[in-house]
This record gives structure tokens, sequence and C-alpha cells, in this order.
């Protein structure tokens, strides 16, 4: 694809802080926006994305993909969600 910054959403994750503070609790809401992703793989998705995001471990895998750097795996993240990658 020749513009990435205009490829269609498949699902849409907000997160709700307005909690935070009191209770310590965000709430988050997916919304799949297409028909290529069934609700189960949806929740998937958002349980995966969670846990690179808050899992120190896997943080590190987040940062390098944000840098572009040759680090970054896309066959260790598969791995990680229990996807085998093609070979």
């Amino acid at each position: 694809m020749q513009h990435k910054e205009r490829a269609s959403a498949h699902m849409v994750l907000t997160h709700y802080t307005e909690l935070l503070d009191k209770k310590h609790l965000i709430l988050a809401r997916a919304e799949v926006a297409s028909g290529e992703l069934s609700v189960p793989e949806a929740r998937d998705l958002v349980a995966a994305t969670h846990a690179f995001y808050t899992q120190p471990e896997r943080q590190k895998t987040v940062e390098a993909f944000n840098r572009g750097a040759s680090s970054f795996s896309f066959a260790e993240v598969l791995t990680a969600c229990g996807v085998t990658p093609p070979k």
C-alpha cells in the first residue's frame, strides 16, 4: 500500500481513564470496524495489545517496532501470541 497512513482500521480500541486516579482502573472498549476481524479475534488482539504494553519484557518489542529498529521481529510477536510464524 502506498499510503499507509490511509489504511482502513479493522478495530478501534478506546481507553477511558476517568477512573484512574480514584479507582486505579482504566476501562477499555473495542469496536470491530470491518468484516475482516471476528469478535473472538478482536478479543485476542485486545488481550495481546494490553500484554505488550503492560508487561516490561514485551514493552521492549513495542519500543523496537516504534523506532523501526532492526531488532524488531514480527516472528517473535507471533510466537509470543501463540501463533506459529510462516517460514
